[in-house]
């Protein structure tokens, strides 16, 4: 199932967003790979757009069923990015 959810970032909190996406492509890259096989995830995307009206973040998994994905993501780098996402 493919879960595509797309969301405007607050122009304030864009560094934060952009520092936080580093760290989980960077530091933190084999335990965000980790929490997405946990969560049943085969496939993520995430693409920050700047628009006219501000940057949006376009995100698209594709996972075996939302509610799975949903009961896995109640890690603590899970939880640490819904504080920093936007």
């Amino acid at each position: 199932m493919i879960h595509l959810a797309v969301r405007r970032v607050n122009p304030e909190l864009l560094e934060i967003f952009r520092e936080w996406m580093a760290q989980l492509n960077g530091p933190r890259r084999d335990e965000a790979l980790a929490t997405l096989v946990d969560e049943g995830c085969s496939h993520e995307l995430v693409v920050l757009i700047e628009d006219p009206e501000g940057p949006l973040v376009i995100c698209a998994m594709e996972v075996e069923s939302i509610e799975k994905s949903s009961e896995a993501a109640d890690t603590p780098l899970t939880k640490s990015t819904r504080n920093t996402a936007p």
